[in-house]
Parts: C-alpha cells; sequence; structure tokens
C-alpha cells in the first residue's frame, strides 16, 4: 500500500503523479495483478477511507473510485503493450 501513498504525496505534482502511477501498474503486472483484482479491492479501500475520514462525500468516493480505474486501466494498457512487444 505504500504505492497509494506515493500517489498521494505527489497529487500536486502532475508528472511525479504520471511516474507514480506508471511505476505501480508495471508492478502490478510483475505479480500477475488484473483490472479485476484492483476493481475488486475498491470497496474496502472505500469503506477504510470513509470510516476514517468524517468529510467523506460523493466527490470523496468519485475520486477514489476514479483514481482504482485509472491504476486498472493502466495495468491492463502496460499487460497488452508486454504482448505486442
Amino acid at each position: 500500500m505504500c504505492g497509494l501513498g506515493a500517489i498521494i504525496n505527489s497529487m500536486n505534482r502532475e508528472n511525479e503523479l504520471a511516474l507514480q502511477m506508471n511505476r505501480i501498474a508495471k508492478a502490478h503486472i510483475k505479480w500477475n495483478v488484473h483490472r479485476v483484482h484492483i476493481v475488486h479491492m475498491l470497496e474496502p479501500v472505500l469503506a477504510v477511507v470513509k470510516e476514517c475520514n468524517d468529510d467523506f462525500d460523493d466527490e470523496t468516493k468519485q475520486a477514489w473510485t476514479t483514481l482504482y480505474h485509472i491504476i486498472a486501466d493502466l495495468i491492463e494498457i502496460y499487460r497488452n503493450k508486454i504482448k505486442v512487444t
């Protein structure tokens, strides 16, 4: 989960954020993680974020959902790129 920390810490630096997200996606391919695994993790993560954040609202939920879907998309993009090359 330190990858999420790296993403959160780089939120205000677009280039660093892109670098961290790509690094995390590539790492998950090595561990044979697929889109379904990332999407499956979303609900438990949302539950923890909600429990730890009194200000949890629809915008927060959407932000976390978007983040997880982007990571899942990047994993599949890199997985397909590896198959082609």
